[in-house]
């Protein structure tokens, strides 16, 4: 059971970064095992457990299999030329093997040159969107191997995990009596591969301490065993094999970072773009803290040195593509921006009906997917608003959702302006309310949205409503008014002016478009409510007996407004 919840711990923040449905996967059966009686018997079912046993076995013997893997690299990597103790750009090591085990990893391209990559980026598996996924998988897998050496290094004195004569001696004094005693043998948390977990990896150390009682009956000199010894990397080796493969990999951060690099080659859109700087982000912040090598032992000055540097490069190239993010949602933002003043500067807009403006389309679409990353996205808002990139309008909420809130603003501000170009005041209210409605539908599913700005919006949207009502229909009903100079004729006359301005007015907005159904349903009732009344009144306050249109046949005509 412990391995499966350490398993899917350990895949946690690459299913966030790449896009998977983490929720999903939560609630799935994974992670469980079933403690539940049969209904016939009060014997538990067996099948589960097994299953997890047999799953346990497997994944000691994927981290044995990765160990020893990892041996031989490192082995293979130390054997080339030695780092030069003068010039630290000269660091030694065989490339080759760092070269190997990253396509290994699946992210072999990482070390070609940019034209080789732009050659190789028309085959699926080289597509950019690909690219960046594997790049996050293989991260996680190095931070792993990075972890999983607490299984290697250790100091015998003080009882770890790796202290396998210590846990021996412990083990045959009977020392080891509650799980109180058997937890303080595991080194702390921080530096267990996140795919193991205590069951596990005491799994793994009861293996190699028969292993290696096994393997002592067949030593026959203290050369062979100096011999055996030797062929182990230390932990130094480690380091520098890992330090290289690190700086292989953020080679690719550079470019992604760098927009000439990134859009050379394949033509991508700024979310696309946005998109893996997030998830690549994302990945680089979830490695920080991890990228520790075990403590639990003493270490050279050396190591402690090559394993600051690897920290301090990850720092900096976080925060780098964190600042190329925030460049992104910019350019996307100044992109929306520049459409509408466009459309402006050539009237455009005076052409166009009365439903939901494509600037106001692609503003939601960039708010729908900032709400949908928020938890990438708001670091880098918050980061940007720390160093004045951004001045949140709104303090009393998230830098994020301030910069949401005021993106809508400012898009409804400047649809408001161009929208006084329109020839028609009712279909200019009709126009705003529609994208006014549109906007809000999505700011109230925001997060910690401030009730001060809903109701504002709220207020915003009913005020549309009603100039709407006014400029459009009020219009109709004062021709049943008798002071009204442009019904003067008679009572006999108002009856016909009336109809003659409903028929004109119901021709003329027939086919305007109102999108959202409930928006068009409370509309049509709103009319209705405002019509009918207003032509029921007149009838029966002047007793006409003879009607040209019934109440019901009016109401039918106005279910068929908005439909576009």
């Amino acid at each position: 059971m412990e391995a499966r919840n350490g398993g899917h711990e350990r895949w946690s923040y690459i299913e966030q970064a790449i896009g998977c449905d983490s929720h999903s996967i939560a609630s799935s059966s994974i992670g469980t095992i079933s403690t539940s009686y049969a209904s016939s018997g009060s014997h538990m079912s067996p099948v589960p457990v097994e299953s997890a046993m047999f799953e346990e076995d497997v994944l000691l013997e994927e981290s044995e299999s990765k160990t020893k893997r990892l041996q031989l690299l490192v082995q293979e990597f130390s054997a080339g030329a030695p780092p030069s103790t003068v010039d630290r750009s000269v660091r030694g090591g065989d490339m080759s093997v760092v070269e190997r085990w990253l396509t290994e990893l699946g992210v072999g391209w990482v070390l070609l040159h940019a034209a080789d990559a732009a050659a190789s980026s028309g085959k699926p598996e080289h597509t950019f969107d690909a690219r960046w996924r594997s790049w996050v998988r293989a991260l996680a897998e190095i931070v792993e191997s990075i972890r999983s050496t607490a299984l290697l290094f250790a100091d015998p004195r003080r009882g770890s995990v790796t202290g396998l004569a210590m846990i021996r001696e412990e083990e045959e004094a009977g020392h080891v009596k509650d799980q109180s005693e058997e937890r303080a043998a595991i080194p702390p948390p921080q530096f267990l591969p996140r795919g193991l977990t205590n069951k596990l990896l005491q799994s793994v150390v009861n293996k190699l301490l028969r292993s290696n009682s096994s393997e002592s009956l067949h030593l026959t000199s203290s050369v062979e065993e100096e011999e055996e010894s030797s062929i182990v990397p230390d932990q130094l080796h480690f380091a520098r094999f890992f330090q290289e493969t690190m700086l292989g990999m953020l080679a690719f951060v550079d470019v992604l970072a760098s927009e000439v690099a990134v859009r050379s080659g394949v033509a991508m859109s700024p979310y696309e773009k946005l998109s893996a700087l997030l998830g690549v982000r994302f990945a680089l912040s979830k490695a920080l803290p991890q990228v520790r090598f075990p403590s639990n032992s003493p270490r050279s000055a050396q190591v402690d040195r090559v394993q600051g540097d690897m920290v301090s490069l990850l720092s900096t190239e976080e925060g780098k593509v964190g600042e190329a993010a925030w460049s992104t949602m910019e350019e996307i933002w100044t992109g929306i921006q520049e459409r509408l003043e466009e459309e402006d500067g050539t009237r455009q807009i005076t052409q166009r009906s009365s439903g939901v403006h494509k600037v106001t389309l692609s503003v939601v679409t960039y708010i729908r997917f900032l709400r949908a990353n928020s938890w990438t996205v708001a670091p880098i808002v918050s980061s940007a608003a720390c160093h004045g990139k951004f001045v949140p309008r709104f303090r009393d909420v998230p830098p994020l959702t301030s910069l949401i809130i005021e993106m809508a603003s400012c898009i409804e501000e400047k649809l408001a302006d161009s929208s006084e170009w329109l020839p028609d005041q009712s279909l200019r209210f009709l126009f705003l309310l529609n994208n006014a409605h549109f906007i809000r539908q999505q700011l109230l599913c925001t997060l910690y949205f401030p009730a001060i700005c809903k109701a504002s919006i709220t207020r915003r949207v009913e005020g549309y409503m009603e100039s709407y009502l006014k400029v459009s229909w009020e219009s109709v009903v004062s021709c049943l008014l008798d002071h009204k100079p442009q019904c003067f004729g008679g009572r006999s006359s108002l009856l016909s002016n009336f109809e003659s301005e409903f028929q004109k007015t119901y021709t003329c907005q027939k086919l305007w478009k109102v999108p959202d159904p409930k928006l068009r349903k409370k509309l049509r009732k709103a009319i209705a409510a405002k019509i009918i009344s207003g032509y029921t009144k007149y009838t029966e306050d002047n007793r006409v007996t003879t009607q040209r249109v019934s109440p019901q046949e009016i109401k039918e005509m106005l279910q068929e407004l908005f439909e576009g």
